[in-house]
């Protein structure tokens, strides 16, 4: 999960604190966490009552990583204004990186109640059953994410690899499948959808599917090695050693392993 990052156009704030809060929000939105969190501090300060303002100081907060800060601010916000759904998913944020599971998931399911039409309450979710091992219930939550957000890349990778998790590999190539046609080439869906295809034994698809990651981005050489071990079991020892002798050059250390393998044995016993 990602902080919210929400504090933009569309919040309300009390006359003596606007100018401090429409600060605090642009500075958030540029990166500047300290200083935006001073604009809030001095929002609070000159109108507590205002919800969105504690909202402002708790999204700066979770940026930071001050869970706890986050935490007491959001449950500030929501004590002032119990409809504000962002400051719910904020607290669902702080509690889920604190290890506060279920506290998560009861503040991610509001914000599904308060505002069924927004991917985020699943998404927060679908992250909770997974740091609990539930996958199937996370496989449910995730479906509604990319129902809802068909063209976001992450809720068909989390729900693809809660599928494989499962014990559903096609199903989760499937998930894959369906975004990819959706939504165009995307990095981390073709890298998984090899790695899931290289289980599946479809090694000339898997090969398909490295080559396309490496067109996004190729400062990956581990794709490298990955690659050469689709190329071995597809038949081809020449174009492996090649892959593995370019990921080797380039750092990757699981290249050298590969090709000790090869060299000694004609063959690699990676599991992927």
């Amino acid at each position: 999960m990602a902080a919210t990052g929400l504090c933009v156009t569309g919040c309300s704030q009390g006359p003596t604190g606007q100018g401090h809060f429409t600060e605090g929000c642009h500075l958030l939105d540029a990166g500047d966490l300290t200083g935006s969190l001073g604009e809030f501090d001095r929002a609070v300060s000159l109108d507590p009552s205002s919800a969105e303002a504690y909202y402002g100081r708790g999204d700066a907060h979770l940026l930071q990583g001050a869970f706890g800060e986050a935490a007491t601010d959001f449950e500030q916000a929501v004590a002032l204004d119990s409809k504000l759904v962002m400051a719910y998913y904020g607290r669902g944020e702080a509690a889920f990186y604190q290890g506060r599971l279920s506290d998560a998931l009861r503040d991610f399911t509001r914000v599904t109640i308060l505002r069924p039409g927004m991917a985020l309450g699943y998404q927060g979710q679908g992250s909770v059953w997974m740091a609990k091992g539930n996958y199937r219930k996370a496989t449910e939550a995730f479906r509604e994410v990319t129902r809802l957000q068909p063209h976001s890349w992450r809720g068909f990778y989390a729900r693809s690899e809660c599928l494989a998790a499962l014990g559903d590999v096609a199903g989760a190539v499937a998930v894959l499948d369906t975004a990819l046609m959706t939504r165009g080439g995307n990095y981390s869906l073709y890298v998984l959808r090899a790695r899931l295809l290289g289980k599946q034994g479809d090694y000339d698809r898997a090969v398909s599917d490295i080559d396309s990651a490496r067109a996004i981005a190729d400062d990956n050489p581990s794709l490298l090695s990955t690659e050469g071990y689709f190329q071995y079991k597809r038949g081809r020892p020449a174009e492996a050693r090649r892959d593995w002798e370019e990921a080797k050059r380039r750092g990757d250390p699981a290249a050298g392993a590969y090709l000790k393998q090869y060299g000694s044995s004609g063959g690699a016993r990676r599991v992927l």
